[in-house]
């Protein structure tokens, strides 16, 4: 999902390529039509960048191509950045919360059970730990 409207990627794209080569630009065209969030986060910060200063973009450094190689307009900040997002691919395995509640969902229709219902996960540890007392 994008953060940035695809007309504000474009017109960053477009302001890009005075710095980027054609490659470049289009590996993040087709990284950015593939829904790739972290393309769109690089897209977007070496432009802020190039507005303060000088931006390379994969340039080698000793058999290392980080994103981003800046320096200041007046040369007193240099220096070297990747730069990654976080994402949540793959929770969805690892805590199948969807499936469980389309689950209980279908019991429910399936021995018509009326009224509402409800299922709540939560990820508080320590609470967890502490049995909750219902009766003194």
């Amino acid at each position: 999902m994008a953060i940035f409207c695809r007309r504000t990627l474009q017109r960053l794209i477009n302001e890009n390529a005075t710095f980027l080569t054609r490659k470049q630009l289009a590996k993040h065209v087709d990284q950015l039509n593939d829904g790739d969030l972290s393309a769109e986060w690089e897209v977007v910060l070496l432009n802020v960048f190039s507005k303060i200063g000088s931006v390379a973009h994969e340039q080698n450094f000793n058999g290392k191509r980080p994103d981003l190689h800046f320096v200041s307009t007046d040369r007193t900040v240099k220096f070297l950045a990747d730069i990654k997002t976080v994402s949540d691919e793959g929770l969805n395995l690892q805590n199948p919360q969807r499936q469980l509640n389309d689950s209980l969902h279908d019991e429910v229709a399936k021995h018509g059970i009326k009224g509402a219902w409800d299922c709540t996960i939560g990820g508080d540890f320590e609470q967890a730990r502490k049995p909750e007392v219902w009766f003194n």
